[in-house]
């Protein structure tokens, strides 16, 4: 009777498993985790990126200003004004 194999990774999205090294090339790369990889397959991890962009562009009230530093939504005048968000603001993103 043969043992199983623990995988290195799972994607924890769609279950895909890394069994072997050459395996981890189909996870997303993290260098400071185990094995250098991420638990999610660059697929899904493809997937998501796109899913979340449609979603701030498309979810956003009509008028409404975005930060230039960081995309946040603005909904101080101020901040609307200088098109920054106070959080980028202080850390000095002019």
């Amino acid at each position: 009777m043969t043992q199983a194999t623990k995988p290195l990774r799972t994607c924890r999205v769609c279950g895909l498993q890394a069994l072997t090294e050459d395996d981890l090339v189909k996870f997303a790369y993290n260098q400071p985790s185990a094995h250098e990889r991420q638990n999610i397959c660059k697929k899904c991890l493809q997937e998501d990126s796109k899913k979340r962009s449609l979603r701030t562009a498309t979810d956003d009230p009509p008028g409404s200003t975005r930060c230039r530093a960081c995309g946040r939504l603005l909904t101080v005048a101020e901040s609307v004004a200088r098109g920054i968000g106070p959080r980028c603001w202080a850390q000095g993103a002019r």
